[in-house]
């Protein structure tokens, strides 16, 4: 049987060679449709606490300080967080069993994560910018996982056992 899955070959810092399956532009995009619905979610939520912040402090000081930091925050800091704290992966990723690694098969850390989600915003920015890159890209990589030096991968599906 022919195996039509692009794969990533990587060797082990102990020297085990693999081949893990590549999460595929589809999966990408729909987990990244998925972390986008969170973070409009959360930039409603920290509106409305700044609604709730500027009836209690009418003067208006605590709304004008926080207001600037909403969507970096919610688009920046929501990836970074989860993909640097849970070994690559944000709730869409985890959804999709899908998550971000190093080329080298080491987890993500925060430099790669923060690097993932400065590109992340940059390819929202200029609309699909990232799409067009994974998908002529071998690896299927964003920029983002280009200067980061990461991949994103298939969860390993670990074979079942059957009891008789």
């Amino acid at each position: 049987m022919i195996d039509l899955q692009p794969t990533i070959n990587l060797t082990s810092e102990t020297g085990v060679a693999m081949a893990l399956p590549l999460a595929g532009v589809p999966a990408r995009v729909f987990a990244g449709l998925i972390d986008l619905l969170i973070s409009m979610a959360l930039i409603g939520l920290f509106f409305l606490i700044i609604a709730i912040a500027s009836q209690i402090f009418p003067d208006g000081a605590i709304p004008s300080v926080l207001t600037p930091f909403v969507f970096p925050a919610a688009l920046l800091g929501y990836p970074l967080l989860f993909e640097w704290l849970a070994q690559g992966k944000t709730v869409g990723k985890s959804i999709l069993k899908i998550r971000a690694i190093q080329r080298t098969g080491r987890p993500v850390g925060f430099w790669q994560a923060f690097a993932r989600a400065v590109f992340r915003l940059i390819d929202l920015l200029f609309g699909g910018f990232g799409l067009l890159i994974m998908l002529v890209s071998m690896q299927e990589q964003r920029v983002g996982d280009i200067v980061a030096g990461t991949v994103v991968i298939r969860e390993r599906a670990w074979p079942s056992k059957e009891f008789e």
